[in-house]
């Protein structure tokens, strides 16, 4: 096949996956970790804030797993009452990723870290320090 064909392809595959919420990384799998990411670090398909959205999960040695919400959440108080945030393209997917996040929360007993509360940033280890 062409060069041209080829890259005409792949960019139409791509764009393809963006419009049905698909990681656009070619690698990922929905699963918690992907090909490109060592087992204790793994990339969460979280659409709807965004199509590609996506989350962080850790699996530390001493301090278990941790989740970063991304963009998924704004405050303690969005997380406990399923608020929606503003700028969002996709209410019902943020609803499912929201369910998502908390069914893997719950299954792991993993610690949450919602990076746009102040409150769970002061709570984290400063520098030097850090999680185990």
């Amino acid at each position: 096949m062409p060069d041209g064909r080829r890259r005409k392809s792949s960019t139409i595959a791509m764009r393809s996956r963006r419009r049905r919420g698909e990681a656009a990384f070619p690698r990922a799998h929905d699963h918690g970790r992907n090909a490109t990411t060592p087992p204790a670090l793994g990339l969460l398909l979280l659409p709807g804030h965004t199509p590609g959205h996506q989350g962080l999960q850790l699996r530390l040695p001493h301090a278990g797993v941790v989740l970063l919400s991304g963009d998924l959440y704004h405050s303690r108080e969005a997380r406990r009452l399923r608020r929606v945030p503003r700028v969002n393209t996709d209410r019902a997917a943020t609803l499912a990723s929201m369910d998502r996040f908390e069914t893997i929360a719950a299954r792991t007993h993993a610690r949450v870290v919602i990076q746009h509360d102040p409150r769970d940033i002061a709570a984290l280890p400063h520098f030097p320090a850090c999680l185990h």
